[in-house]
């Protein structure tokens, strides 16, 4: 159980670390600070929701297999969103890709 509580952890460290710096890349300037208080406000949201409903989802099955089936959905869920938003970014001209240098 050791692996995957380490990707899990890797995830939840990469995964932020990579969509934080995309607001400003694909949001209009005037909308950026709105766009960051909305992914803060849905961020907060599954931060207080997922344990409670974990906790649920144990207490019902009474086993931490149905839990460990959430979070491997999750996962694979997390992951096919990415692999459309790298197909619609590609599509768009790859914005998300592209490095930006300011001097």
């Amino acid at each position: 159980p050791a692996y995957p509580m380490i990707f899990l952890g890797a995830a939840f460290v990469l995964v932020p670390a990579a969509m934080w710096p995309s607001i400003p890349l694909i949001v209009r300037s005037e909308r950026v600070g709105t766009a960051f208080g909305l992914m803060t406000a849905i961020q907060n949201i599954g931060l207080a929701l997922f344990p409670l409903f974990n906790g649920l989802l144990r207490d019902w099955t009474k086993s931490y297999t149905s839990s460990m089936l959430m979070f491997a959905s999750l996962g694979v869920i997390g992951f096919w969103l990415a692999f459309l938003l790298k197909k619609a970014d590609t599509k768009e001209g790859g914005a998300l890709e592209k490095e930006k240098v300011t001097k």
